[in-house]
């Protein structure tokens, strides 16, 4: 047996509420491509290719930092590397992470 409707009580018309529902929809996915495309354009910049995780030169010919910063970064928790023999990687996930967090950091400002 089917379970009749249950009557939802709206402050707001019911085509209002949804316009709003799609506007909020659309503002968060402008928001994310927006992210997106500044972040994929830092790389394009540095000339990295797009690739699942980068090494320690990589990442300092990237941001243009020494060594000693990068050990710095990953201490603070800014950058999370992976060691994989004597060659230490860090993910592309991980930079899209710090890219995000200093993006949006600059927009509460």
């Amino acid at each position: 047996m089917l379970n009749p409707p249950v009557p939802v009580l709206m402050l707001y018309d019911p085509a209002e509420f949804w316009e709003q529902v799609r506007a909020t929809i659309r503002e968060e996915i402008a928001s994310t491509l927006e992210q997106t495309g500044l972040v994929h354009s830092a790389l394009d910049k540095a000339r990295l290719p797009t690739k699942p995780a980068y090494t320690e030169v990589e990442i300092q010919h990237l941001f243009q930092i020494s060594g000693k910063t990068l050990e710095e970064w990953t201490d603070a928790g800014l950058l999370k590397s992976t060691g994989i023999g004597r060659q230490v990687y860090v993910l592309y996930s991980d930079l899209l992470s710090l890219f995000r967090a200093d993006y949006d950091s600059e927009r509460k400002e």
